[in-house]
């Protein structure tokens, strides 16, 4: 394959998606580059996105709730999303390897990666977490 260039507008795209800690849609991305370059269309930003996570220097969440997400963290980890509000963000855990390997030997496949998302209420959604929960006390 053909190496590809690193366009100005790749470049603006990567830094807008690093600079967003949110986990963001496409949309949402696009309509942060479009406040400060107003010259980059949609379709610029979609192709790059994907282009990005193809080659794996992003990470593409997908949502059956609505568009994919898009996370700049490409290292191993999970997440959590809150079923109101949609917020996704990054959890820090250990992996699971002996998993992998307990699947590739009972059911024939080679792993070569896997995805796990927690879902749940975020704090912000539901205040009487706090109020309510005698566990959260724990945390």
């Amino acid at each position: 394959m053909a190496e590809r260039r690193n366009t100005i507008q790749q470049e603006i795209v990567a830094q807008t998606l690093r600079q967003m800690h949110d986990h963001p849609t496409a949309d949402a991305i696009y309509i942060e580059i479009c406040n400060k370059h107003s010259s980059i269309s949609r379709a610029t930003v979609f192709r790059i996105l994907n282009r990005m996570a193809e080659e794996g220097r992003i990470l593409r969440i997908s949502n059956a709730g609505g568009g994919d997400r898009f996370d700049y963290e490409i290292e191993k980890h999970y997440h959590v999303q809150c079923k109101k509000c949609g917020r996704i963000s990054n959890v820090s855990m250990k992996k699971f390897p002996a998993l992998e390997e307990e699947i590739e030997c009972s059911y024939g496949y080679r792993i070569i990666g896997h995805t796990l998302l927690f879902e749940g209420i975020c704090e912000e959604c539901d205040k009487s977490v706090v109020e309510n929960d005698t566990d959260a006390a724990d945390c």
